[in-house]
């Protein structure tokens, strides 16, 4: 398996990037990069080369053990079985929004904590720029909410600005009796 010799400036370059994956990971749960990753391009573009490498028997054995080691996924995201497994729980939050009426999932939802953990990383997908567009669209369709916040507390923007303007929520209560505070209006990107 001769792609790339293992010199030590492209060592050192490969070492970089499986540093900035290893950051990606603890920040994400996850090695499933975008390939347009806003915060680190240079990233997305080397995770898929890295699969691609693999796939065509190109990725020295110590890389792809160092990838593997780190939990690495080799095929894209997009695979039938990631799609099924988005579907299915967004079938369950349409499911939620039947009963209650509205897709504010509590943090702590007995019922189905994978659920509410399911909905925070949405949330924090989209804050993030990193929630497919199609995703985002099917769940805007829903009415999803993607801003929370509870009573008297500053509302925290994506941009990490703040603002108490009541006038721009309307309560909701969860079925918990958690009193929440929900965005109206459009769900439009900024």
């Amino acid at each position: 398996l001769i792609s790339q010799s293992l010199d030590p400036k492209s060592t050192k370059k490969w070492d970089k990037q499986l540093e900035a994956l290893r950051s990606y990971k603890e920040d994400h749960g996850d090695c499933n990069v975008p390939r347009l990753y806003q915060r680190d391009k240079s990233l997305g573009t080397w995770v898929s080369t890295q699969r691609s490498r693999n796939s065509k028997n190109q990725l020295e054995h110590v890389r792809k053990a160092k990838l593997g080691e780190l939990g690495f996924v080799w095929k894209n995201s997009r695979t039938p079985q990631y799609t099924d497994r988005w579907l299915s729980v967004y079938e369950r939050l349409v499911e939620y929004k039947t009963i209650n009426g509205n897709c504010n999932v509590p943090r702590k939802y007995q019922q189905d904590q994978s659920l509410s953990d399911w909905v925070s990383k949405q949330r924090h997908l989209k804050s993030k720029n990193q929630l497919e567009h199609d995703r985002k669209a099917k769940m805007d369709e829903l009415g999803f909410t993607w801003k929370l916040r509870f009573p008297d507390q500053k509302f925290i923007e994506s941009d990490g600005s703040t603002t108490d303007s009541d006038d721009k929520f309307e309560g909701t209560r969860d079925d918990e009796g958690d009193s929440r505070k929900s965005e109206t209006g459009s769900q439009a990107d900024s």
